[in-house]
C-alpha cells in the first residue's frame, strides 16, 4: 500500500472507493513488474614468487558496482542504488578480498584482508526530526585474518587461526536487521565477532 500511495497515478485503479469517494479498500500484493539493470566489473588476480626456498602465493578479488538501477513498475523512475541502503540487496561501491600464503614444507600461513567500502545508511529521516537520526554514512569496514597449518606427517594436520586479527567493530547502523535481535550492524557486510582464536587438528587413518 505504501508503493501504492506513493505512484498513486499508476496504481490508481487499485483504490476501490464507496458512493462518496471515501477509500474503502486498497488492493495489494506481490506481482511481477519490477525491472533492474546492473554494470559492474569483476577483478582476479594471482601472483605466485619463491620466498626463500619457499612459496609464496598471493590472490586478489574485487568486485567494482558501476550502477545498479531499479524500477517499481513501468512508468516509474529507475532509482540508483549503488551505496544505498535497501532491504533485499547491498550494492556496495567496491567489495575487495586480498590474501597471501607463505607455504613451507611442514607449515602454511595465510594473512587476508576483507574490505567492503562505505555506504549511505537506512533512511530515517521521516520516522524522526532530532539530528541524531538524520542520514549518515556508514564507514568503510576491513578486517583482517591469520591462519597456520602445522602438517609434520601426511597423516597429521593442526591449524590454529585468528579471525578478525585487529578486533574490529563492525560499523554500526540504524537498520535493525528487519526487526530482529542483533540492531547495530548489518550481516550483509559486518559481523559482529570481535577477535576469535580458531583451532582444529585432522587425523587421517587410511
Amino acid at each position: 500500500p505504501t508503493q501504492e500511495l506513493q505512484n498513486y497515478s499508476i496504481f490508481a485503479n487499485n483504490f476501490i472507493r464507496d458512493a462518496s469517494g471515501n477509500i474503502v479498500l486498497i488492493q495489494a500484493g506481490w506481482i511481477n513488474a519490477g525491472g533492474s539493470m546492473t554494470k559492474g566489473v569483476d577483478l582476479t588476480g594471482n601472483w605466485t614468487t619463491d620466498l626463500f626456498g619457499n612459496k609464496l602465493t598471493s590472490t586478489l578479488s574485487a568486485t567494482k558496482m558501476i550502477s545498479a538501477r531499479e524500477q517499481l513498475i513501468e512508468g516509474t523512475p529507475m532509482v540508483q542504488y549503488v551505496g544505498q541502503w535497501t532491504n533485499t540487496t547491498l550494492y556496495l561501491p567496491w567489495k575487495v578480498a586480498l590474501s597471501s600464503t607463505y607455504k613451507t614444507p611442514v607449515l602454511s600461513t595465510t594473512l587476508s584482508a576483507n574490505y567492503s567500502s562505505g555506504y549511505w545508511d537506512e533512511d530515517h529521516t521521516t520516522a524522526s526530526s532530532t539530528p541524531e537520526f538524520q542520514r549518515r554514512k556508514i564507514s568503510k569496514y576491513v578486517t583482517f585474518n591469520l591462519v597456520g597449518t602445522f602438517t609434520p606427517t601426511k597423516d597429521v594436520s593442526l591449524t590454529a587461526g585468528v579471525i578478525n586479527l585487529f578486533d574490529r567493530e563492525p560499523p554500526f547502523t540504524w537498520h535493525n536487521v528487519d526487526n530482529a535481535v542483533g540492531t547495530g550492524w548489518d550481516p550483509r557486510v559486518a559481523d559482529p565477532r570481535g577477535r576469535t582464536l580458531t583451532v582444529s587438528a585432522s587425523y587421517t587413518f587410511f
